[in-house]
This record gives structure tokens, C-alpha cells and sequence, in this order.
């Protein structure tokens, strides 16, 4: 499995999500290489697992080496349209006046940003070429593509021909208010593990909160703006996305007495919120499988997302959803959620169909189909 080189210091769903087929893909017998390295020697894998459409300049160099050496090759997508964000969503006038660019001109003016900023070849050929073309390169190199929502799917059905695979997200169950121990293991690196297991004791919960990285798209200036008027304390949860640095300070600023900001933390911490929260809000454009929703659900709390994307497919009936930048429906939806009890079922759903292991059981049916015979005892990269 390919990830990528920053997220020890970028840290994201993504790389959680790789991390855990990882595991649950080992605990069933396949052996599994994590890497960062686009020059792996690719000696003895059946298989090698790309991550992220969006990286495809980083990946389409590899996706092609893996072709000649008769490797195939399967793509996380983790797509979806960012034209709209692009367009509305962004805060300030600077923003909203490069999103009404031709997308192939906002495209290249942004790969000319990060080429700039840190001059690689993969943002060259961004630049050279155009995103436009890369992805669809990218989508056509690959033996199959990796969806995690039907939503995401028929997007990408008209751009590619390869075969599509849906395998949803998971979640953790130690992360349920049916809490169970946390399964890394001793297969993952000691420095992974959660420094504690302690049980979160029993509490009124209280408040709204945010878990996610500070960035545009996310909007948690659009989550203060919805609740400025409520008497309800707001905890915002994340780190900094590296391409919108001066986003946490800007909602910081805009930020009234009773919200809070707070940089990443450990899960035994994160654990502690999801329980003593009433909501989990989430002023995003878009979610495909928001991770922290998932887990935040599965510990009992109200939930408010994104209806773009693919949340009502994790969540179904028994969360409230928000149209891509719906301020006052954004503040609706969540005093409606703080005025409803948790929803028992919404826990028992996450438990019952959206666990780590039922998704890497759907991801090895995808290897198996790709691979054309069953998968036991594969190597996948």
C-alpha cells in the first residue's frame, strides 16, 4: 500500500484508513507492505493499492512502472467535485474571485502555487500537462478503482473505464459506547498504540463539536458563524491543513467566548469528546466517509454533516444533513440534534455495518476480483 511521505506531519483519514486494512488485512493472513517510497522495488507483490485521486501526478509515475512490470494496480479515489467549493465555498474575496476561473486555468495556477512552493516533478507535470489530464492518465492506468460511497462511484463511471469497487469506511469500536479494547496489536509500531485504555466514565454530555483538519472546505468558519447567537460551548479538533495555513487563525479570530480551539489529539482524549459531546457538526462542502463522524456516531452522539457526498449512505435516517454552504440550515440542523436524545441506533448501525473488519473483508473481494483468483495468501504493496 502506497501513502503518502507527509503524514507523519499531515496526518489524515486517509492514512487511518490505509492503516486499518493494513491491520485487518494481516490479521487475515495477507502480507501487507506500507510505504511511502514511489521506488519501491516492486519484487514479489501480486498487487500494489494506490491512495487519492487528487494525488495523481505523485502516483501516475508509479501506476506506469507497475504496468510494466505487469503488476496491477488498484486506486482509492477519494473523489469528488471541488468545482462548487471552489466557486461559494471559499472565505474572503481573494478566493472567491480564483474560484471563478476556468477550472483548467484555476488548476495549473494552483499547481504553479505548489510547484513554487516546493518544486517537485509531480507538480511539474501538473503544470505541464494540467490536472484534468493527469487524473484521467491516472484513472486509466489503474486495474480498478476503489470507491468508498455509490455516491462516489457515479462520478466516476463516466471518467474511466476500469472497474469500480465499492468498499465503504469503518470504525473503530473502541471508539463505541459499547467500547471494546483497541486492536493494533503487536503488529503496528509501539508509538501507535494509544498511551492509555482507561474507560471513559459515565457524564452528561454537553456541547457541540468539530473533529477535523482547519480548512476551507471543512468550514468550521461556517460552524461558528451558524452558532454565534447560541449559548453552547463549540470544541473545534484538528490540526492545520498545510495548503490553507492562515485558516485556523482566521477562524480563530472569529471565534466568540465559548469556542474552543484544539490541535489533534490523542485517542484516548478524542474517546473522551466523541462520549461527552451532544453533537458532532460538520459545516463541510462535501464528506465522502468522515471518519470522525463515523466514530463520533458510534459513540452515541448526535450527528449534523454534509448531505453532498456520501454520508446519508453511512448514516442513513438517523442523522441530519446540510446542503454545501447552508448557514442557516447548518444552525437548524443543529438545535435540532442538541433538542433530540443520541440516537441508540445510529451507535448500534456503525457497530452492526460499518466496522474496519467488514470493510477490509469487501477490500480483499476487490483484490480477489482484480487478482482473478481468491486471495489467500497475497502480498499487496
Amino acid at each position: 500500500m502506497h501513502e503518502r511521505a507527509d503524514g507523519a506531519v499531515h496526518p489524515g483519514g486517509d492514512l487511518v484508513q490505509l492503516r486499518r486494512w493494513t491491520y485487518w488485512l494481516r490479521r487475515a493472513g495477507h502480507q501487507v507492505v506500507r510505504s511511502a517510497d514511489a521506488h519501491h522495488d516492486l519484487t514479489g507483490f501480486d498487487l500494489v493499492h494506490l491512495n487519492n485521486l487528487g494525488r495523481a501526478a505523485a502516483l501516475l509515475p508509479l501506476a506506469e512502472r507497475c504496468g510494466r512490470h505487469g503488476i496491477p494496480t488498484v486506486l482509492t479515489t477519494l473523489y469528488w467535485p471541488t468545482t462548487d467549493f471552489e466557486r461559494h465555498g471559499r472565505p474572503g474575496w481573494l478566493g472567491r474571485c480564483v474560484g471563478w476561473l476556468p477550472d483548467a486555468v484555476r488548476d495549473r495556477l494552483k499547481s504553479g502555487v505548489r510547484f513554487w512552493r516546493r518544486p517537485r516533478s509531480e507538480h511539474w507535470r501538473e503544470l505541464w500537462h494540467g490536472t484534468q489530464r493527469v487524473t484521467r492518465n491516472l484513472l486509466n492506468e489503474v486495474s480498478a478503482a476503489i470507491a468508498v460511497c455509490e455516491a462516489e462511484a457515479e462520478l466516476l463511471r463516466p471518467m474511466t473505464g476500469v472497474p469500480i469497487h465499492i468498499v465503504p469506511s469503518g470504525v473503530d469500536l473502541y471508539f463505541s459506547d459499547a467500547a471494546s479494547p483497541w486492536v493494533w496489536g503487536g503488529q503496528e509500531r509501539p508509538e501507535e498504540h494509544p498511551p492509555s485504555l482507561d474507560e471513559v466514565e459515565p457524564q452528561d454530555r454537553v456541547g457541540v463539536l468539530c473533529v477535523g483538519r482547519f480548512d476551507p472546505q471543512k468550514g468550521q468558519h461556517r460552524l461558528i458563524a451558524a452558532l454565534a447567537d447560541v449559548e453552547v460551548p463549540i470544541t473545534l479538533v484538528g490540526g492545520t491543513n498545510p495548503n490553507y495555513p492562515g485558516y485556523r487563525a482566521l477562524c480563530a479570530r472569529r471565534a466568540g467566548p465559548l469556542v474552543t480551539l484544539l490541535p489533534p489529539q490523542p485517542l484516548t482524549q478524542l474517546r473522551r469528546l466523541y462520549a461527552s459531546c451532544q453533537v458532532h457538526a460538520q459545516a463541510s462542502w462535501y464528506e465522502l466517509s468522515s471518519l470522525s463522524a463515523l466514530e463520533a456516531a458510534a459513540s452515541g452522539a448526535g450527528i449534523v454533516t454534509a448531505a453532498a457526498g456520501g454520508m446519508p449512505e453511512y448514516l442513513g435516517g438517523e442523522a441530519r444533513y446540510v446542503e454545501p454552504g447552508d448557514v442557516e440550515g447548518l444552525r437548524a440542523a443543529v438545535l435540532q440534534a442538541l433538542a433530540a436524545p443520541p440516537s441508540a441506533r445510529l451507535a448500534e448501525r456503525m457497530r452492526r455495518c460499518f466496522t474496519w473488519e467488514l470493510s477490509t473483508r469487501q477490500l480483499a473481494d476487490a483484490y480477489a476480483a482484480v487478482l482473478a483468483h481468491p486471495a489467500s495468501s497475497r502480498r499487496a504493496a
